[in-house]
């Protein structure tokens, strides 16, 4: 704690206590929203956007390349065996989309999606809504 003034060390483990029991400090970088009253979720964490729903693996994996190749990617790898599948594709202009399946139990599967570098938010959101609908 040499770094700070001499009046403030006394004060920064007990601000540092705070921000970590207001969650400020665990979450940093990650949010989690409510998309609907049904207590759907999605959690953004670095990124990556993730979702869980009813549903089996081959289903959710099948309704995802259905709307990516209707939004304009190509499906450029897919992968799944019987608890695990991955998804890349690309637009025409370079714009990548990565998402990888879980099987969670026998009736939830656990999607995480990630569009472009940084993590484009929106669109990916866009695309989880969309295999939701077709689940």
């Amino acid at each position: 704690m040499a770094a700070l003034p001499l009046r403030f060390r006394s004060a920064a483990p007990a601000i540092a206590v705070a921000l970590a029991a207001s969650g400020h400090l665990a979450t940093a970088g990650c949010e989690a929203f409510d998309t609907s009253g049904s207590g759907d979720s999605y959690s953004n964490v670095m990124g990556d956007i993730s979702a869980t729903e009813e549903g089996q693996l081959p289903a959710a994996m099948e309704a995802a390349r259905t709307v990516l190749e209707s939004s304009s990617y190509r499906i450029t790898k897919f992968t799944r065996d019987d608890v695990r599948g991955a998804i890349v594709a690309e637009t025409p202009q370079g714009r990548s989309a990565q998402m990888e399946f879980e099987q969670m139990g026998l009736e939830r599967v656990r999607m995480k999606i990630r569009v472009g570098v940084i993590g484009d938010t929106e669109e990916s959101r866009r695309i989880l809504d969309a295999i939701r609908l077709r689940l």
